[in-house]
């Protein structure tokens, strides 16, 4: 089956899902709220393919550490408090049992392993022999506790099937190669890579542009119109467009689009940010991840991008100077030779679309025959972006499933 379809969002959701629809035969337009590369969070992440990152959001781990950090206002974590946020957390807590880590882990893998796989196949496809890079991922601990919690982590990612491996202050040291890290340990996931996102979508659009598929900057949606079971058209930018399939991959914004049709998805806005050093002092070779700090650090070249800070339920785009602050501390002390190159950076802020339980949101939603959401991803976004768009084309166009999505569900809030 194929025919014409709309999708709104040009992120990596959008952009992925038109990569695999136009290769199944969709004719595809693609309308973006904004410009493409107006470097929003599919621009600016830290650019990670993690299939070490099995454990969700939603879990024990991360609500202790939650209440910890949040009241901290040069801490990684926030709150911008709102009823929508209470009741965000309040479903939160439901999820984040030991429980609903196992029942998850196994997918979370799965689908960031194929989405590694079809990077690959992407990269060899469209001339990218140089993305994504498979260096793996280093994780580093400030204190003895985090280590323990790492060396578990590795064991469990062991147990998952995935190549980890416990490491001292030695093993820290080797797997950084020349870069000084001050930690007791940590681990280290082999099967973890990292690109350019920046790049990736500048290609990535330019090549579906050369393709036929017809992306529409500026283009934001009003409404969407109903007719029977489903859509009968989006209007958008004064303009109305009519489709067999509609498909909506707008981040954040996607909760907000579909509330008029009677659509709830618990979702609200993560906001990260990340600094760049355009001209590193050390040749940066292997990713890391500074876990105490819940800094990011990202090889992209000569220049190093630090990523991080987790602002649940804000909608501003500004920098949070404290936030800032705070990463650049610890980050001069655990890797002290960045300690002069963190004065004069550029700065980015983006929003990550959070569901409570750390799942995305890829499915159809009850009562619509021709409407397809793929959203919700958090911090995997880039990660899941080829995964996600695959799964978006074999549904709509009635092939079997690479990977079983029914617990990315819709609905499944409403149980």
């Amino acid at each position: 089956m194929s025919g014409r379809v709309v999708i709104v969002g040009g992120g990596i959701m959008g952009l992925c899902s038109a990569f695999y629809l136009s290769e199944w035969g969709w004719d595809v337009t693609v309308l973006e709220r904004g410009k493409m590369g107006d470097h929003g969070a599919s621009w600016g992440n830290s650019g990670y393919i993690v299939p070490s990152h099995f454990v969700p959001l939603a879990s024990p781990g991360v609500l202790r550490l939650g209440f910890k950090l949040m009241w901290n206002p040069s801490g990684p974590l926030g709150m911008k408090w709102s009823g929508d946020l209470l009741r965000w957390n309040l479903q939160f807590m439901k999820f984040a049992t030991a429980d609903h880590v196992r029942r998850v882990s196994p997918l979370i893998r799965d689908l960031n392993l194929e989405s590694k796989r079809l990077y690959r196949v992407m990269g060899s496809d469209l001339g990218w022999e140089d993305m994504p890079v498979r260096r793996g991922m280093l994780m580093v601990a400030s204190k003895q506790q985090t280590v323990d919690e790492l060396h578990h982590m590795a064991e469990v990612g062991r147990e998952l099937g995935l190549e980890a491996e416990a490491l001292d202050e030695l093993g820290i040291a080797q797997k950084a190669s020349g870069v000084t890290v001050k930690s007791p340990g940590g681990c280290f996931f082999a099967e973890d890579a990292h690109l350019n996102p920046g790049v990736v979508m500048d290609r990535l659009g330019r090549f579906l542009e050369a393709k036929g598929v017809e992306i529409v900057e500026d283009c934001e949606v009003d409404r969407f119109v109903r007719g029977g079971r489903g859509i009968e058209k989006v209007v958008a930018a004064d303009r109305e467009y009519e489709a067999d399939e509609f498909v909506v991959t707008a981040g954040v914004w996607s909760r907000k689009l579909v509330e008029d049709l009677r659509i709830e998805i618990p979702m609200v806005p993560g906001k990260g940010q990340h600094m760049m050093v355009e001209k590193s002092p050390v040749r940066l070779e292997v990713p890391m991840i500074l876990e105490d700090a819940r800094v990011a650090v990202t090889p992209l070249g000569d220049s190093v991008r630090f990523g991080g800070t987790m602002e649940l339920g804000a909608w501003s785009s500004k920098v949070n100077k404290a936030r800032l602050g705070g990463m650049k501390r610890s980050i001069r002390k655990i890797l002290p030779q960045f300690a002069g190159s963190l004065e004069t950076v550029k700065t980015w802020t983006g929003l990550r679309p959070c569901t409570p339980d750390g799942l995305p949101v890829v499915g159809r939603p009850e009562g619509y025959s021709n409407l397809f959401l793929a959203t919700g991803h958090a911090m995997m976004g880039m990660s899941l972006g080829p995964v996600t768009g695959l799964c978006v084309a074999e549904s709509l166009s009635g092939a079997k499933l690479t990977v079983p999505i029914h617990a990315l569900s819709p609905g499944r809030f409403k149980k």
